[in-house]
């Protein structure tokens, strides 16, 4: 799923594969997407998809058979049957919600929980009866049943954590955080100029880290440094809103975030480099490039959307890897997240 939905396309694109088939693999991966992405779909949505499918298949006939007779093999069944997708989702919802896809994510959340080495298949059989129990149980006696959690809908802007010593140098320099954050508060109208911003009543305190609202963590380069480790994975790449209503994302490396205090207001804002020079060469595949570091700019963290990976080419493209939206609807166990009672042998 990693090469299909995040590497392929680029580095396709790297290595100067033909464009022409790359796009139509693309097709094939927006496909994938909205098929394994449980939503509503309205009727033109479903028209869409299915003018995609077609498309896709389309182009794979041309570029893989042509009118060789001896390539007829190429046009496996599986390709062909994707053509039923919309129907599919029209009569039963996502594909996710369909019988094969529900076997995928039942073995995937059980192969989580088998830590047994000597006997992995009693392993298993002791957690199918342990499932099954519970589901008895809960028949028997509904108040077991967890409640589930209904959405807030008043808008959560993050929490900062990981309270840090202000950096001055970074702070007051002409181009420091400082600055970007007078330039955002005037973009946004809180100020008519930045000659009106006094800063020295405000309070201002520095943070390493921000929780977000889907209890992600989105880290900073601030955070990085304080750690004494040295990590082979960070998360301090993020997507976010445009201020103001405006369309289209924003992507970048938050630096340090910051709880901003003026005239009874609170601000919780990021400071980072941004991904400038945004571009969509195929479907599904977003690339820039850094600004320079000396060029940062600042958002409040009620804009941010989620965490995003990235891929930086030799080219000095940067390819922004979000994470498939089918990853959204996977309960803890079935994401791989195993709780500390999983580590027990059965």
């Amino acid at each position: 799923m990693a090469l299909l939905h995040w590497y392929i396309l680029p580095m396709g694109i790297e290595l100067e594969f033909d464009m022409t088939v790359l796009e139509n693999f693309s097709y094939f991966v927006a496909i994938v997407e909205k098929a394994m992405t449980i939503q509503s779909h309205s009727i033109s949505d479903l028209a869409l998809l299915k003018q995609l499918i077609i498309k896709f298949l389309e182009g794979y006939e041309e570029y893989y058979v042509g009118n060789d007779p001896e390539k007829n093999l190429r046009c496996c069944l599986c390709i062909f049957q994707l053509i039923h997708i919309t129907t599919h989702i029209r009569w039963y919802g996502s594909v996710r919600l369909g019988s094969q896809a529900t076997v995928e994510r039942a073995i995937g959340e059980l192969g989580h929980k088998i830590h047994s080495k000597k006997e992995p298949f009693a392993n298993l059989a002791n957690i199918m009866i342990e499932h099954e129990l519970i589901k008895l149980l809960q028949l028997y006696y509904p108040e077991l049943i967890p409640e589930p959690t209904g959405k807030s809908t008043i808008p959560d802007l993050g929490r900062l954590m990981q309270p840090l010593e202000l950096k001055r140098n970074d702070w007051n320099s002409p181009s420091g955080h400082l600055s970007a954050i007078k330039q955002y508060l005037v973009a946004v109208n809180c100020f008519a100029d930045t000659r009106e911003i006094d800063v020295q009543s405000w309070n201002i305190q520095c943070f390493g880290k921000l929780k977000m609202k889907n209890q992600q963590t989105l880290q900073s380069r601030y955070s990085n440094l304080q750690s004494s480790i040295k990590a082979t994975r960070y998360s301090r790449w993020f997507e976010a809103t445009k201020p103001n209503a405006q369309l289209g994302e924003i992507f970048g490396e938050a630096i340090a975030f910051y709880s901003v205090e003026y005239e009874s207001h609170i601000k919780l804002m990021v400071v980072y480099i941004p991904l400038e020079q945004l571009i969509e060469p195929l479907q599904t595949v977003i690339c820039g490039k850094w600004s320079i570091p000396t060029q940062l700019a600042a958002t409040e963290t009620i804009h941010i959307k989620n965490l995003v990976g990235i891929w930086e080419a030799e080219s000095q493209n940067i390819y922004v890897l979000r994470k498939h939206p089918g990853l959204l609807d996977l309960s803890p166990a079935e994401s791989g997240a195993v709780s500390t009672s999983d580590l027990d042998e059965n």
